[in-house]
């Protein structure tokens, strides 16, 4: 059951009788007690009524719907004092309970100002292959952001089929078989002339699976470790010096291999570019011709 307290009744200041049988109970500040105590409420007293004909409408269907902030006037015209003004860095900061219209209101502000300004440019940032930190600015008409979005999608989505094909074209393959032929043709050719300078000392180059080493020969034919070790000291002496001297040229031309490699590795990346840059203006022509004319292009 809900209660409430009775309305109390301020001690009067007339004279009157005193009852000398059931003398009255008051607080410190002359209010009657037994008057302030709390009386139960009737069922139609515990809600907030409200008399329909006091109304100006007949539906909810009659009125306009509120806008923006309900009570908040002097929120709305800051949002309108800053919303108009046409200084650069300078911003709006809205701050509110969750879902309490901010963004509606502020959305309602900018559209009216909308409806009276002339339509902003659009911006597009593109990728500056000089510096990835600092993308390139594009201003375009309103409007043509989006259809710059889309042209650059379809290229991405040509390029991904494009790349492929032109890689596997026999085109790349056989000038990319001809650059690994001329490096490793600089390495052979060398190796072949020690193998055949080797062999007109009698001595031997061969090719191990831990790499080359250099053997005397005999009529033609490799000396095997216990016939080298009977023939005369001289002789033994004399294959020795010329085995050191041509071990020195190898590991020449052994060192040679990685650079003439690194020479075959920039070079195909070269042909990789060329490839790649052909492919790509390709695809690109036609969004550059009709975006090229644009500020920042």
């Amino acid at each position: 059951m809900i209660f409430r307290r009775k309305k109390p009744v301020e001690k009067s200041n007339a004279t009157e009788k005193p009852d000398t049988k059931t003398p009255a109970k008051t607080d410190g500040d002359g209010v009657d007690k037994e008057s302030a105590a709390i009386a139960p409420l009737a069922a139609d007293e515990l809600r907030r009524t409200l008399d329909p004909t006091s109304l100006k409408f007949a539906t909810t269907q009659d009125i306009e719907p509120s806008q923006g902030l309900i009570g908040q006037e002097r929120a709305l015209r800051a949002i309108s004092f800053g919303a108009g003004m046409q200084s650069n860095d300078f911003n709006i900061f809205v701050l509110g309970p969750d879902a309490s219209g901010k963004s509606a209101a502020v959305r309602e502000v900018l559209s009216k100002l909308a409806q009276n300004a002339a339509k902003p440019d659009d911006w597009a940032y593109v990728n500056n292959f000089d510096d990835a930190n600092q993308p390139k600015a594009m201003r375009l008409p309103a409007g043509r952001g989006r259809k710059l979005e889309k042209a650059m999608v379809e290229v991405i989505d040509e390029l991904r089929a494009a790349l492929p094909t032109a890689f596997e074209g026999e085109d790349y393959q056989a000038r990319s078989r001809a650059i690994d032929a001329e490096f490793s043709g600089r390495h052979e050719d060398r190796l072949e002339a020690l193998g055949r300078k080797a062999e007109a000392h009698s001595i031997a180059l061969l090719r191990t699976p831990m790499g080359f080493t250099l053997a005397p020969m005999l009529e033609g034919k490799v000396v095997k470790p216990e016939a080298f070790a009977a023939m005369p000291p001289t002789m033994q002496e004399e294959v020795q010096v010329n085995i050191e001297a041509l071990q020195q040229e190898l590991s020449e031309i052994l060192e040679e291999v990685p650079r003439i490699d690194k020479e075959r590795r920039k070079t195909l990346r070269t042909l990789n570019e060329e490839v790649a840059g052909d492919v790509v203006k390709a695809s690109m022509s036609e969004v550059l011709s009709e975006f090229t004319d644009h500020e920042g292009a």
